[in-house]
């Protein structure tokens, strides 16, 4: 009792200083705010010129040679005035809080995490994203409370059917016993599967829980107008959400999300987010059986993201892809340049956020609801808040991701990091590049990144072509009037049986 009685007591101290982060966490930090950029321009200029100054003033004439720019060894985050990466919670003034926004009645969130990582991410997007949602309900493989947080198991209700010799729930069923006798399954975080020790066993039962735990809110949650499904590292930028969903009408059928292609069928990515409205999600509820047909197919599939699609297939309705307005990215990882899928679109969720995202991200959101600014958030807001301030020439034990062959991304030799650095100023095309090994990746889109330690293969070093990314960023357009995707219905290309 005394143990459970400081864990609560940790939980509540962990959720008040991630929830009141705003003052000394973005005002005695590193992060550089996005006023600073704003406030400098004049009213009828626009934000990208004050920003191309700031970028051009610590990069070198056109006729400067490569080794005369500061080496990677000088550029340490510190002096550049960029971020570094911590897992420590942020601190914050109690008098940084906006109002909620109104709008959250018949929005219902349901959150799907895992039982070894629930501590860690449940408090924290609870603290933050959440913490003016009405209407959210803790989806996990064991039912526990996390302090003030009561997590539902979404497993309770399949069939023993399904679990009788079946080595997916092996973990299912180790949790239930060391949770019950010692109120920790810490020593089970990282276990493999059984019969496939390449596979984490918890990726593999987290797909038998998508359709169970949509059945499970309808029933905790009946009749509402939106069903919202997301991952405990899923971000929701609340205010955008709530934008969007006033355009959309929840008497029509449709789920939308961020699709992804296995073989030939299409699914809303579970991590990014997935919008299902009332009208679909009430054919499923008032059919017996729906998530108990799909356990079938699930021993079969790889991804329960991929089985929701199969279910609400069932009832005629196939995804609406709004990427990336539902996105898979983290602040730091989304890339900006050509083909520029980002620019003037609205942020409405993130995944795989960490502590400092979730952070920057609250911080955004409150910022913004204390000056009243008018419509949703972009991610032109972000290149110019987050990416822009936050750039170094270069950077030691980081990686900017500049090898993605989708979007521009390429692999050559190089034997040195200066050497890499000229193979990117070679490329007229270049704004970023990455040193690792032997190899060198340049990219003609940004990304900031995330930080990567030396391994075997030596030190991740990267660095950006600042000079040319202010000039792209002189090129882009006004947003102007920023719209929501409409609402579409899209019929389900074939059915599936289980």
């Amino acid at each position: 009792m005394i143990l459970q009685r400081s864990r609560f007591r940790i939980y509540q101290i962990i959720g008040v200083v991630l929830l009141l982060q705003y003052f000394l966490f973005f005002h005695g930090s590193n992060f550089t705010s996005f006023s600073r950029y704003y406030s400098t321009a004049s009213p009828d200029s626009k934000p990208v010129v004050t920003v191309t100054a700031s970028l051009v003033q610590y990069v070198p004439s056109p006729e400067t040679k490569i080794h005369d720019l500061e080496t990677p060894q000088t550029a340490s985050a510190g002096e550049m005035n960029t971020p570094t990466t911590s897992t420590e919670a942020p601190k914050a003034d109690s008098t940084s809080l906006p109002p909620c926004p109104p709008g959250m009645q018949n929005v219902v969130i349901g959150v799907k995490t895992g039982a070894s990582e629930a501590e860690s991410k449940i408090p924290a997007l609870m603290t933050t994203s959440l913490r003016c949602a009405q209407h959210v309900l803790l989806f996990s493989d064991l039912e526990q409370d996390i302090g003030p947080y009561h997590l539902h198991d979404s497993l309770d209700a399949v069939s023993p059917s399904i679990i009788d010799n079946n080595r997916d729930f092996d973990l299912y069923f180790k949790q239930k016993e060391l949770w019950e006798t010692k109120k920790d399954i810490s020593e089970l975080e990282g276990i493999k599967h059984p019969e496939d020790p390449g596979i984490l066993a918890a990726w593999t039962l987290d797909k038998y829980k998508f359709v169970h735990m949509l059945e499970k809110m309808w029933v905790m949650k009946p009749d509402m107008d939106w069903y919202v499904q997301i991952d405990g590292d899923t971000y929701v930028v609340m205010e955008n959400l709530l934008l969007w969903l006033e355009t959309l009408d929840p008497t029509k059928k449709s789920y939308i999300g961020s699709e992804v292609l296995i073989a030939d069928y299409s699914f809303a990515h579970g991590g990014s987010g997935a919008l299902i409205s009332n009208a679909l999600m009430s054919e499923l509820a008032h059919t017996n059986g729906t998530a108990a047909r799909w356990d079938v197919r699930a021993k079969k599939e790889c991804c329960g993201d991929l089985i929701l699609s199969f279910a609400l297939g069932d009832f005629g309705t196939g995804i609406q892809n709004v990427m990336p307005v539902i996105n898979g990215e983290r602040p730091g990882t989304v890339p900006f340049g050509p083909p520029n899928d980002y620019w003037c679109k609205p942020a409405v969720t993130f995944h795989h956020v960490t502590a400092e995202d979730t952070a920057f991200l609250a911080d955004i959101e409150m910022k913004r609801r204390r000056l009243n600014k008018p419509g949703p958030l972009t991610y032109t807001e972000l290149f110019y808040d987050h990416v822009i301030p936050s750039l170094p020439p270069y950077r030691d034990n980081w990686d900017n991701q500049a090898l993605d062959q989708w979007i521009g991304g390429r692999e050559v030799n190089a034997d040195s990091f200066d050497e890499c650095a000229q193979l990117c100023y070679a490329d007229e095309e270049c704004l970023q590049y990455t040193h690792h090994g032997n190899m060198c990746r340049i990219a003609k889109f940004v990304r900031f990144g995330i930080e990567r330690k030396a391994d075997e293969g030596g030190m991740w070093r990267s660095g950006w072509h600042r000079d040319r990314l202010a000039d792209w960023a002189s090129r882009q357009p006004d947003c102007g009037q920023v719209a929501f995707p409409e609402q579409r219905y899209i019929a389900y290309p074939e059915k599936v049986d289980p």
